[in-house]
């Protein structure tokens, strides 16, 4: 793959991940492990972490209790008011994973980006 399809590859990747956390958190996480684990699309490094069933599971199971939490007219509010703050930061960071794992950039930033999980991101790390 040249390098012009591999940018736009990423890109694509990155902010296709990005907006879909925006919307729906855990089914996107659920999404892209179900699809590496399977082989119908390439992970980038820093989210080979979704291709554990574990990690699909419990996906899976915060998005049924979200799916029944926005039933509930108290509860959606406050589930919605809550997790307003979470969707934007995990969409970040899902993005900088794909981006940090030395898809667009050097050998020297996919060294970086070995322990890309989401609380340690090199992303968000970056001078």
């Amino acid at each position: 793959m040249d390098a012009y399809q591999q940018l736009v590859t990423t890109l694509a990747l990155t902010m296709g991940t990005a907006w879909a956390a925006g919307i729906n958190l855990y089914a996107t996480i659920a999404v892209l492990g179900v699809l590496g684990v399977t082989g119908n699309l390439v992970l980038p490094e820093g989210l080979m972490l979704l291709q554990d069933p574990l990690v699909i599971g419990v996906a899976c199971l915060m998005y049924l209790v979200e799916f029944f939490a926005d039933k509930t007219p108290g509860v959606d509010t406050t589930w919605d008011a809550i997790h307003s703050f979470m969707r934007i930061p995990a969409g970040v960071m899902l993005a900088g994973c794909i981006y940090s794992s030395g898809h667009l950039d050097s050998a020297e930033n996919l060294d970086r980006s070995k322990n890309c999980l989401f609380l340690d991101c090199p992303f968000l790390l970056r001078k």
